[in-house]
């Protein structure tokens, strides 16, 4: 399947593509030109990959002064000749420069998270694990010292789940390790950078297989005595929450303890509401059988529920309704089930009000001590 990036700058009967069948098994990044193809529109066909010579020759002349850190190209002037760039890496916050390329001069135009230059940070670690039918899922592991464990842990699947985690710096996973916490991110089927066959792998596959690759990464990681089997605790966002939920009622025994933010609970409920849109063919891609999605939704298998759960969510969410969280919280209760909640006022889907990121946080990592430090 190919999909069109942008249109070539210096020849318009190119058109520039992605393809998941030439992209199987590698990451794409959104803010390069690797991984791009040029598709000649009078030939219909694809002729090569794309070679932005600009940009190569930039990253030569910059190789020794960023090492190991990775450029993301963010602007440039109609000369092609001043560039914004913005450099990174997994224990480096994005810090942007103005580059001019005929003068070979750098400049710093500033940097994100300054008060953290004197931290000590945790790398991020690529890794893979088989999942029950011996399929290669990829991951990332962030662990919180230097040894071999067996450390607490935290689960933390990314939100879509038609996305994915990229190697770099995340505040959350860094605030999660600072705590003495290690920090695994399944790339579950399901997940985008991967391929075709990965992703839609995921189709229609919510709190089953893609549960099951998540449950997958936790026991992989406890054959590798690398974690505690008796401190795992997962945390997510949107569906992140949704399939923190999910391992709570699947797999009540697996984890110690729950936090769902913005979390799907509902599903019957998130598809009637996603069938509203104009695109509404995303149910295909969650759940099209109406009469299954009570047996994979959080707040109908509620009374399965043993770990104590922490429930975020943000009063103007638009994506995920707040009345999501609050439907899970009262089934919760009516079950006596331990669970605490925080709304965040005036706070919706997306990080954006720094008091309700601190707010977040805070409960966070109270709940985390609370259930993990003993």
């Amino acid at each position: 399947m190919l999909h069109p990036y942008r249109f070539d700058e210096e020849n318009s009967n190119h058109l520039l593509v992605t393809s998941d069948n030439l992209l199987e098994g590698k990451e794409l990044l959104d803010f390069d030109d690797e991984g791009i193809y040029i598709y000649d529109l009078q030939k219909n066909e694809i002729i090569g990959s794309y070679e932005n010579h600009t940009k190569r020759k930039i990253k030569a002349q910059l190789k020794n002064v960023f090492k190991e850190k990775k450029i993301r190209f963010l602007s440039k002037d109609d000369s092609n000749s001043l560039h914004v760039i913005a450099t990174f890496s997994d224990t480096s916050p994005m810090e942007y420069f103005l580059y001019d390329l005929d003068k070979h001069k750098l400049s710093s135009l500033g940097k994100e998270y300054p008060r953290l230059d004197s931290a000590e940070l945790r790398s991020m670690q690529e890794v893979n694990f088989a999942a029950r039918d011996g399929t290669d899922i990829p991951a990332f592991l962030t662990l919180p010292k230097d040894g071999d464990g067996p450390w607490p842990l935290v689960v933390y699947p990314h939100g879509g789940p038609w996305a994915h985690d990229i190697w770099g710096f995340d505040n959350y996973v860094q605030f999660i390790a600072s705590r003495g916490y290690a920090v695994f991110q399944p790339q579950f089927r399901g997940s985008t950078g991967y391929g075709q066959e990965h992703l839609s792998a995921g189709y229609g596959e919510w709190g089953n297989l893609i549960q099951d690759d998540i449950t997958d990464g936790v026991n992989w990681l406890i054959e590798q005595k690398k974690v505690d089997p008796n401190k795992v605790c997962i945390m997510g966002s949107s569906f992140g929450g949704y399939a923190a939920a999910m391992g709570a009622v699947k797999t009540p025994n697996l984890y110690r303890c729950v936090i769902s933010i913005n979390g799907v609970y509902d599903l019957p409920k998130h598809l009637r509401d996603l069938n509203k849109l104009l695109f509404s063919d995303i149910n295909k891609m969650i759940n099209n059988q109406y009469g299954d999605a009570k047996n994979f939704s959080p707040y109908h298998l509620a009374e399965q529920v043993i770990a104590p759960m922490l429930i975020i969510g943000g009063e103007k969410d638009t994506v995920v309704p707040i009345e999501q969280s609050r439907k899970m919280l009262k089934r919760l209760k009516k079950y006596k089930k331990q669970v605490e909640y925080v709304e965040l006022p005036d706070g919706e889907h997306w990080r954006t009000i720094e008091k309700n990121e601190i707010a977040k946080l805070t409960a966070i990592g109270k709940f985390l001590s609370v259930h993990l430090d003993d």
